[in-house]
This record gives structure tokens, C-alpha cells and sequence, in this order.
């Protein structure tokens, strides 16, 4: 009976002790805010005068350190010589491996996407790009703040393929790619 309870005892301990590893092992989920997005050499030439980030990423890890996420934002940008912002919204799908290093909660992952400009109505004109397909690969360390609790940072290289700009329908200029890297940070809740 005391062999039992020492057993019980000690497997009590490393369930519910206030370790990174015993979090790891735990259902969690994340939210993530971007903020900073930079377009890649293969953007459309022009010069960027600012880029915001608006939207997020909702993630659920499960026990067997494998999570999926769902991803949605839109790049704000501004160039130079112009007072009109284009809007890129971007949706994607991740699949994410958090990987069992101690102190640091270190994840790995992969997304699959679309992205599109916002129509941008301008007179009677219309303009606006077909649908790109998006693929991303990304790496968040997490620095836990309480055994249940992290914040970690993100960095997201995105790639798409190439859109060009309408206008009513018929192309204008030269094909490109809406790929850039992001930047984010969020916080994981543990249960």
C-alpha cells in the first residue's frame, strides 16, 4: 500500500509539475497577431511606401505535438506617389509540429493558401488580380511565462504564384508574386 501511494505520488508530480516538458504534452491552443509583412523581390517593381498586417492565426495543438491552424490577414500597402492602399488578403490552412526541446517551445510548420487583391474601385474602373496560390513554411519559438502559458514569436516565409493586375477584366502589366516574409507574435494556453 505505501508502494502504491509513493507511485501515486510521484506520477502526480510529473503530471502537474511546472515544467516546459509536461506543457508540451498538454491540448493548447494559440492565437497569433502579425505584425510586419515584407513583399519579396518578385513583387510588382513599384517602390513601397508602407506595409501594415491586420488579421490573425487561431491554432489547436493536440497531445501528440501536431496542431493545425487557420490563418487570415491582409497586407496594407501603400506606395510611393500614390494615396490609395491595396489590400492583399491572404487565407491559409497549417499543419505544425511542435518539437520536444526542453525551456523553449520550438515549432516547425507548413500552410497552403489563397491570396487576392481587394477589388479597388476607382471611377468607374475596377481593378484587381486574379487568385495566387499561397504556400508557406514558418518556425515560432515560444518562451513560457508560467507552465500553461507562452509567448513566442514567428517568422513565416510565404511564397505565391504569379498574379497580374486587371483592369475591368483586361491585364495590365507584367506578372508577380504577393509572396513576402511575415512576422508575428501570439501566446499558447496549455490544458
Amino acid at each position: 500500500m505505501k508502494k502504491l501511494s509513493i507511485g501515486l505520488l510521484a506520477t502526480a508530480a510529473i503530471l502537474f509539475s511546472a515544467n516546459a516538458a509536461s506543457a508540451e504534452m498538454l491540448f493548447s491552443v494559440a492565437a497569433d497577431k502579425p505584425f510586419a509583412y515584407k513583399f519579396g523581390s518578385n513583387h510588382d517593381g513599384s517602390s513601397v511606401d508602407s506595409t501594415t498586417v491586420d488579421g490573425g492565426k487561431l491554432a489547436v495543438k493536440f497531445p501528440i505535438l501536431v496542431g493545425i491552424g487557420l490563418e487570415k490577414f491582409t497586407v496594407n500597402t501603400k506606395y510611393v506617389g500614390s494615396t490609395t492602399t491595396l489590400k492583399y488578403d491572404f487565407n491559409i490552412v497549417d499543419i505544425f509540429y511542435q518539437l520536444p526541446v526542453p525551456v523553449v517551445n520550438l515549432t516547425v510548420g507548413a500552410g497552403i493558401g489563397t491570396a487576392k487583391m481587394q477589388d479597388l474601385k476607382s471611377g468607374v474602373n475596377v481593378y484587381s488580380t486574379g487568385t495566387a496560390g499561397v504556400s508557406q513554411l514558418y518556425v515560432e519559438a515560444g518562451f513560457p511565462i508560467i507552465p500553461m502559458l507562452d509567448v513566442h514569436l514567428g517568422y513565416h516565409a510565404i511564397s505565391t504564384t504569379k498574379v497580374t493586375y486587371t483592369q475591368d477584366g483586361t491585364t495590365i502589366g507584367n506578372a508577380f508574386s504577393l509572396g513576402g516574409q511575415m512576422y508575428t507574435v501570439g501566446m499558447m494556453l496549455s490544458f
